[in-house]
């Protein structure tokens, strides 16, 4: 009875002691699983504040190129072309060509030509003139205070060398934002054409009266130097019309390069 009542004493004494224990203890697996959680939410947390910083330095990035973008546009639409006209009389005589037009009467009109502002323009002119194509050709075309026209082998205005050239209304600067250009001053020679773009070929006109209107629609490549007073005569000659009753005629048209080189013209057809 006694061995029977120690043996379970002793079972008693070991069940309370394992029950205290499952009671009071930690459970190794479930400490490991929240330890996991732990490190893997602090992980997530990090990565997401560093997203979070990425996204938000790429967006400030952002508006500052579309700030600076938006600023450069605002200047750009600020900055106005200014416009220079070119004075011919403060303009150097060296290496600028000089054309004769000797009428049939004798009397003469020098030309200076401006190859800076219609390079093109002042080539053709000059080719067609060595080649004697304006030797006895007349001024078909002339309106008192506005201009005389010549250059049509045909004389009726709508005669032409075969082939068109480019217009050179001015020259545009890029970088500082100019324009440079003849304008239509009395005495300014002119190349004629029709409506159509790139539609000029021999035809010219010299300015009789200060015609800015004109400006920016026809090439000015020139201005007369000598023998304002024939082209007045011929501005003033009785008309029917607009061709003069007596013809005006260009005995012969020459030029002196005064050491300009010119080219050959770039034609259109």
């Amino acid at each position: 009875m006694k061995k029977f009542l120690t043996v379970m004493m002793i079972f008693v004494l070991i069940f309370t002691m394992i029950s205290c224990n499952t009671e009071t203890g930690t459970n190794p697996v479930e400490n490991t699983t929240e330890n996991i959680v732990e490190e893997t939410t602090e992980e997530t947390t990090e990565e997401t504040t560093e997203e979070v910083t990425e996204e938000e330095t790429t967006e400030e990035a952002t508006e500052e190129a579309t700030e600076e973008a938006t600023e450069e546009a605002t200047e750009e639409e600020e900055k106005e072309v200014q416009y220079i006209q070119i004075n011919p009389q403060e303009l150097s005589e060296e290496n600028r060509p000089l054309v004769t037009i000797e009428m049939a009467d004798g009397q003469m009109i020098k030309i200076r030509l401006v190859p800076e502002v219609a390079p093109n323009t002042v080539n053709n002119f000059i080719s067609l003139i060595e080649t004697g194509y304006y030797d006895g050709i007349i001024f078909h075309r002339v309106i008192k205070d506005f201009m005389v026209q010549g250059g049509d082998p045909e004389g009726t205005g709508r005669g032409g060398p075969g082939y068109t050239i480019a217009d050179e209304f001015f020259v545009f600067d890029e970088e500082a934002y100019t324009v440079t250009y003849l304008p239509h001053f009395r005495g300014m020679i002119s190349m004629a054409k029709t409506s159509a773009p790139n539609s000029a070929g021999s035809q010219f006109f010299i300015v009789h009266a200060d015609s800015n209107f004109l400006d920016g629609q026809y090439a000015t490549f020139g201005y007369v130097v000598e023998g304002m007073d024939i082209v007045d005569l011929i501005a003033t000659t009785e008309v029917n019309g607009e061709s003069p009753v007596n013809e005006q005629v260009m005995k012969t048209v020459t030029v002196e390069l005064n050491g300009y080189e010119y080219n050959e013209p770039e034609v259109i057809n």
